[in-house]
């Protein structure tokens, strides 16, 4: 009457059951498992997210990444992939997994950060919500690859031939119409202002180191502080990179000397502009009048 007990008691406490990874019913079985788990995670996706948040393991962190799914780059739009099919065909040598937060796929692939990456040929995944941002800076890693955002990354300029009215501005110019640029926009409103060596077709771009942090920072301050969190932001975080090659930035470097008031309406838009395009944009609504400014410029100067 105790063979059933100790028998169970046995299984229980001393057999190992090793499973072989590489035999064909396991692999099946996993894969199965792993359809299953997504699967479910498109009702529970949010419990999901929150264990990624949550743990302080980085095993259990990867562990519940295996199921997440973004929409790519490489993909048509519905398609989603995985983190480790991202890797799996990513270019040998790439240690970061590069992904942009947008509104929706349109708007992500317009961005002048998707730009530089697509002209590298590397792929991008995409994510629609800002709890997926937070999921993936807190993730950090996966299988020993870095998480970057796409703002973030940075990729060496393609070599290609330039075309007529492409040309940079010289250096020395470049220098000078930095400087400006910063006195222009108020020293205490950027860190930084240089001449950028991104490809893109913007005019200008801002960068900005834990850019997730920053943009959960501004949304969590108490309303009453919110600007004074902005400038702070601004002036401690944001940096803003010229397009050397663009004509906006060179036709500005003579307007700067012909026209000083219309060029300084000019950049604080550019430098909006740049903001907008990072999701940094305190309140649009301060632009309205400046940018009356800037059309009633241009008007008079066609009468």
């Amino acid at each position: 009457e105790q063979k059933e007990a100790s028998y169970k008691y046995l299984l229980h406490n001393s057999v190992v059951l090793e499973l072989n990874p590489s035999h064909p019913i396991i692999k099946q079985w996993y894969q199965r498992r792993v359809r299953e788990a997504v699967v479910s995670t498109q009702s529970t996706g949010r419990f999901l997210r929150i264990g990624i948040v949550t743990t302080e393991s980085q095993t259990e962190k990867e562990d519940l990444a295996k199921l997440l799914r973004f929409e790519s780059s490489k993909e048509e739009k519905g398609t989603l992939v995985s983190l480790d099919t991202y890797i799996a065909r990513a270019p040998e040598g790439q240690k970061q997994v590069y992904y942009l937060s947008a509104p929706s796929r349109d708007m992500a692939m317009e961005s002048p950060y998707y730009e530089t990456l697509a002209e590298n040929d590397l792929e991008v995944l995409f994510t629609y919500n800002k709890e997926d941002d937070v999921v993936l800076f807190k993730l950090e890693n996966y299988k020993d690859r870095k998480l970057c955002t796409a703002e973030a990354a940075n990729v060496k300029p393609v070599d290609k031939p330039v075309e007529p009215g492409q040309e940079k501005l010289e250096k020395q110019e470049g220098g000078r119409l930095a400087t400006w640029f910063r006195d222009a926009l108020g020293r205490e409103n950027v860190k930084e202002v240089k001449m950028s060596d991104r490809q893109h077709s913007q005019p200008a771009v801002v960068t900005v180191e834990n850019l997730t942090t920053l943009r959960r920072y501004l949304e969590m301050a108490p309303p009453e502080q919110k600007e004074a969190s902005y400038k702070y932001l601004l002036h401690n975080s944001v940096v803003l990179e010229l397009n050397p090659s663009h004509p906006i930035i060179k036709q500005l470097s003579t307007l700067r000397e012909s026209n000083p008031e219309v060029a300084a309406l000019v950049a604080a838009q550019l430098f909006d502009n740049a903001l907008m395009n990072a999701d940094l944009v305190h309140d649009p609504r301060r632009m309205v009048g400046r940018i009356n400014q800037i059309l009633k410029a241009v008007t008079d100067v066609k009468q």
